[in-house]
């Protein structure tokens, strides 16, 4: 077998090996006429380089030669992934956002199919499973309040319904306000202050108190700048509101028709 090999597209003389020929069955040399660059390969340099760094076949960046940045590959010579674990990662995403209705039905029609399997296998790991969850998180402490941290500020919609849930349940009241329903809510009100109409950061005020066994529902949460929140607290809207200097007669028949009041009547036998 001789020990160069001229490319047939390039015209490069280089060295007939499987690092820059594909290997082919049916030719005498036993490898293709091109060389792998001008089918398509990235690279034409060794994976492992002789000072312990690795070339990632998909961007062609050098990364040292460790399951750092490399995921461990049992069928690879250097029992490394080709790609570093960016790339990796990158691949994976786009194919989950390419085959994202697919791969969802496949597992509901796993899950669908296999559950007494896996309610057996939860049952007889979970001591194992609690115990390796509460390792990741000791070992991943600073990593998980970073992540919660950036959640929380993007969320933040979401986790002020969540706390006034978690409120309402807790006094055993309904709520069923969602994020949607909030939103709209607030649009409905021109993203203003439903007391004295300011244009300002809007936090979720329940019109009849919670205090007062007033729900956690659309029926009864409106939108109101911090202010008025704090300045009417827990008492009776109906006496607040009218001793207030910012009174509107319009903005309170805005309100109780958004409520659903009829008559000054919805939830006043709760007071």
């Amino acid at each position: 077998m001789p020990e160069t090999k001229v490319c047939s597209r390039c015209k490069r003389s280089l060295p007939a090996d499987k690092l820059h020929f594909y290997p082919a069955s049916n030719t005498k040399d036993k490898f293709h006429s091109a060389c792998k660059e001008c089918e398509g390969h990235r690279f034409t340099q060794p994976r492992v380089m002789k000072n312990g760094y690795m070339i990632c076949c998909k961007c062609g960046k050098g990364f040292p030669s460790t399951s750092e940045y490399f995921s461990k590959k049992k069928t690879a010579k250097s029992g490394l992934n080709g790609r570093c674990k960016s790339c990796e990662s990158s691949a994976h995403k786009a194919y989950y956002e390419n085959n994202k209705s697919y791969i969802l039905a496949s597992v509901k029609r796993y899950r669908e199919i296999n559950k007494e399997e896996r309610r057996e296998y939860y049952r007889a790991n979970k001591q194992r499973k609690l115990i390796m969850v509460k390792q990741w998180q000791r070992k991943n402490k600073v990593r998980r309040a970073t992540n919660n941290r950036l959640w929380k500020a993007a969320n933040m919609e979401k986790m002020r319904v969540y706390r006034q849930t978690r409120r309402a349940r807790k006094e055993n009241l309904p709520s069923s306000l969602t994020v949607e329903e909030w939103i709209n809510i607030k649009a409905e009100f021109e993203n203003r202050c439903a007391y004295c109409g300011k244009d300002t950061p809007l936090t979720q005020d329940h019109f009849i108190p919670l205090s007062k066994h007033g729900e956690y529902t659309r029926d009864n949460i409106i939108p109101a700048c911090p202010s008025c929140n704090n300045g009417k607290n827990a008492s009776n809207p109906f006496e607040w509101y009218p001793m207030q200097s910012f009174y509107s007669k319009g903005r309170e028949s805005k309100i109780l028709k958004h409520l659903g009041y009829k008559n000054n009547k919805q939830q006043l036998s709760l007071f």
